[in-house]
């Protein structure tokens, strides 16, 4: 049973630094998008920039990986509800859903 991984909290709150370290070294999770990471490989000098085109790319990341079946982990606020429903759409395909 593949396993999706909700990295949530609140922004400067070490999630990135945790995900770093957990998920490839505990839990043998190599697939992360982080909104954050890909504004700044887009443009690493003007975040606000590309925050709209980042997010954009991690929704289409996260559902191309969702579709493949494979373990994945994402990071969030919680702000955004629609996320809760990409969690049971994932749960709906077989995925353990850990947050």
């Amino acid at each position: 049973m593949p396993n999706l991984y909700i990295i949530g909290g609140a922004n400067g709150s070490g999630k990135t630094t945790v995900a770093m370290r957990l998920l490839p070294n505990q839990l043998n999770c190599l697939e992360y998008i982080n909104a954050d990471e890909i504004a700044r490989g887009l443009s690493p000098f003007n975040l606000n920039a590309v925050a709209q085109q980042a997010g954009r790319l991690m929704l289409e990341r996260i559902k191309t990986l969702a579709n493949s079946g494979m373990d994945f982990a994402f990071e969030t606020t919680l702000a955004a509800r629609s996320f809760s429903l990409f969690a049971k759409n994932c749960k709906s395909r077989g995925y353990t859903i850990n947050s």
